[in-house]
C-alpha cells in the first residue's frame, strides 16, 4: 500500500518535471522511505515535552524573580550567565536556585572574561588540566544538561584565542563532559 502511494508521488512528479529530470533529493527521499521500516516513521508521533528555555540576564533581577520569571514562562531549560572557570568559587547562585527547582542547565563555560557590566573577552586557558579539574568540580556541583563551551568563540569581543587554541579547550571541555554523560557543544 505504502510502496503503491509512493510509486504514484514518484509518477506524478516524472511527469511534472520530466522522466530524465526528477529532482535529486526526491529521489533520495522516496528511496529512503521505501527502506525504512513503516514502524520507524510514525504516523503520529506522541508530542514533545515542552523544550523552551530561557536565560534571564537582566542585571535588575535577582535569582528568586529570575525563578519566578522562569516558571511562569513554564520554560524546562535555564542558561544562567556564564560561568567563568579562573573565577570560580564553587558556586554559580542562579544555577543553584533554578537546579534545585527542577529546571534543566544550559551553563556557559568561559575561562575568564565577562559579559556584565561590561564585557571582556575570555582567554584560552594556560593550563588545560587545572581547566579539566575546575570543569569537573562544576559538573560535580550543578548537573548541567548542556555544557556550552565559551560564548561566540569566533568573535573578537568575546574570546581571544585562536582556531586551534580553542579547538584543544574545546577538545579538553567536552572529554570531561561527556566522561560525565553531559552534552558538549560549542558556543
Amino acid at each position: 500500500m505504502r510502496r503503491e502511494k509512493l510509486f504514484r508521488l514518484t509518477e506524478l512528479v516524472k511527469h511534472k518535471f520530466g522522466p530524465n529530470k526528477v529532482p535529486f533529493g526526491f529521489v533520495c527521499a522516496i528511496f529512503l522511505l521505501l527502506l525504512s521500516p513503516s514502524k520507524l516513521i510514525p504516523i503520529e508521533a506522541p508530542a514533545p515535552a515542552n523544550s523552551f528555555g530561557a536565560i534571564l540576564s537582566d542585571p535588575r533581577l535577582d535569582a528568586q524573580h529570575r525563578l519566578a520569571l522562569a516558571q511562569e514562562l513554564g520554560i524546562t531549560y535555564y542558561r544562567p550567565e556564564d560561568t567563568v572557570i579562573e573565577t570560580w568559587k564553587g558556586r554559580n547562585y542562579d544555577a543553584e536556585v533554578l537546579s534545585k527547582k527542577g529546571f534543566k542547565l544550559i551553563m556557559t563555560l568561559s575561562n575568564s572574561g565577562s559579559s556584565l557590566p561590561a564585557v571582556r573577552p575570555s582567554r584560552p586557558p594556560a593550563d588545560l588540566d587545572k581547566y579539566r579539574q575546575t570543569l569537573d568540580d562544576i559538573i560535580d556541583t550543578y548537573r548541567i544538561e548542556l555544557m556550552v563551551v565559551e560564548n561566540e568563540e569566533n568573535n573578537i569581543i568575546s574570546y581571544t584565542g585562536n582556531q586551534e587554541q580553542y579547538g584543544a579547550q574545546l577538545k579538553a571541555a567536552c572529554e570531561v563532559a561527556h566522561k560525565a554523560g553531559v552534552k558538549c557543544t560549542n558556543g
